[in-house]
């Protein structure tokens, strides 16, 4: 959407992306302090839900493109709290 209304491209398939960075929420529960290892496996399934929602989503809408080069989960705290995921990404414009 912010690619078209800039007037960079009309589509994510016109994009080589070299690297992403997507962050998405920690869990709420349990909580780190009381349950540590609890939260790390949460954090663990969360991270690979995330991971896997994004290798899918490259193979369905952009099987041409491939996987990028780098991409990265992190799950932390957002500065919106409104938000359950932010992303950050490095990508080529591919011109004809």
């Amino acid at each position: 959407m912010y690619l078209r209304e800039a007037g960079i491209c009309q589509s994510l398939a016109e994009v080589d992306f070299l690297e992403v960075h997507s962050f998405g929420a920690a869990p709420k529960t349990p909580n780190a302090i009381v349950d540590p290892e609890g939260f790390f496996a949460e954090k663990s399934r969360i991270r690979r839900e995330y991971a896997d929602a994004y290798a899918k989503y490259w193979q369905k809408k952009l099987p041409e493109n491939g996987l990028p080069v780098r991409f990265t989960v992190y799950l932390e705290e957002l500065p919106d709290k409104d938000a359950s995921y932010e992303f950050g990404a490095v990508g080529l414009l591919q011109k004809a």
